[in-house]
């Protein structure tokens, strides 16, 4: 019984950190502190990988063109209602300051293979095992490549009933057209619940 009750403490605890919006710039750094757990780094091969969570607020801040100050704030919560049954992280893959496809170059006898695996088999190179044993695939993941980039970009999808139930789970990733062995991110789910949101402004 105490035990129980000392959880629902702590859990109204992370609530109350998580209900105290930042303006964009605190915001932005605090998603960028390596110490709050919501981005992770890994090197292999001359690669450079990097895990980010990307909160429900970075998604809809995208699509409002990356600006804090919008018309509507009820606009704002439509459009975070379509994305709160997923979670959402942004795999970013960079070798000496290039991207990856960039750093291959297309003479390069594996560059075909790794442009059809960013393409279409990312779901096949990425996924989740919690600490409760779960297994979770990838439902989505989107590639983008933009030649101005310093590294390449998939954003992974994956559904969130299970994977904010356990207290810890890895993010692996794999293979990438690359033979590249099972590299593994582990993510604190008390992190992410206490992400705080983004202060919303209105024109008004």
């Amino acid at each position: 019984m105490r035990i129980t009750i000392i959880f629902a403490i702590h859990l109204l605890f992370l609530s109350a950190c998580a209900d105290k919006p930042l303006i964009l710039e605190d915001w932005r750094a605090y998603l960028q502190d390596e110490e709050n757990g919501l981005r992770k780094n890994k090197e292999w091969g001359g690669l450079e990988l990097t895990l980010e969570y990307r909160p429900t607020d970075a998604l809809v801040w995208q699509e409002y063109g990356f600006s804090d100050r919008i018309e509507n704030k009820k606009m704002w919560d439509s459009l975070s209602a379509k994305y709160e049954d997923q979670v959402y992280f942004n795999l970013s893959i960079a070798s000496n300051n290039n991207d990856l496809l960039t750093a291959l170059g297309s003479q390069d006898p594996r560059y075909y293979e790794v442009l059809q695996g960013l393409s279409f088999k990312m779901e096949e190179y990425t996924g989740i095992i919690t600490s409760c044993r779960d297994t979770i695939t990838t439902l989505q993941a989107n590639f983008f490549r933009n030649f101005d980039s310093t590294s390449t970009d998939i954003l992974l999808v994956f559904e969130n009933q299970h994977l904010l139930a356990c207290n810890e789970f890895d993010i692996w990733v794999k293979n990438l057209g690359l033979n590249m062995p099972i590299q593994k991110f582990t993510f604190n789910s008390n992190d992410l619940r206490r992400t705080p949101r983004l202060l919303i402004k209105t024109k008004e």
